[in-house]
């Protein structure tokens, strides 16, 4: 579904998006949606979705796992749950006064310069004692 347009066009592209009128930004919704947006949706909201649309076609969007877990995690049903967290993910926590961060990598977990499996080895080394590792960072499904 990529255009492959490039980076420079892309970018124009979406720069202009800011200066088109709300009759061209509806036009534009509907090529994109295939149906009108909602009638009380504001013109930066026009805008940004516009921009996400384009940049999703041209670059890649969210695949079905991850629009899955947003929408559940958007509705308050769940969060992403540790196993969904996409590297580079901060994990944050006080414990006893102290803030902890742990830093999501490919199949495992960085705290404090050491790397971890599972995020209750981290809740472990933290707390001393056995904790539901999802639980105490508070990403449990």
């Amino acid at each position: 579904m990529a255009s492959n347009k490039g980076p420079a066009k892309l970018e124009a592209e979406i720069a202009e998006l800011g200066d088109l009128p709300r009759g061209d930004l509806v036009e534009r919704w509907t090529s994109l949606h295939g149906n009108a947006p909602p009638q009380r949706l504001t013109q930066d909201l026009l805008v940004r979705n516009i921009a996400y649309e384009l940049q999703a076609r041209e670059l890649g969007g969210l695949n079905a796992v991850e629009k899955k877990s947003l929408a559940a995690f958007a509705a308050g049903r769940a969060s992403l749950g540790p196993k969904n967290l996409p590297t580079g993910t901060r994990l944050y926590r006080s414990w006893q006064g102290v803030t902890h961060e742990v830093l999501v990598s490919e199949g495992s977990y960085s705290w404090k310069g050491q790397s971890y499996t599972s995020l209750s080895q981290v809740a472990r080394a933290i707390t001393g004692t056995r904790w539901s590792g999802p639980r105490f960072f508070g990403v449990t499904t």
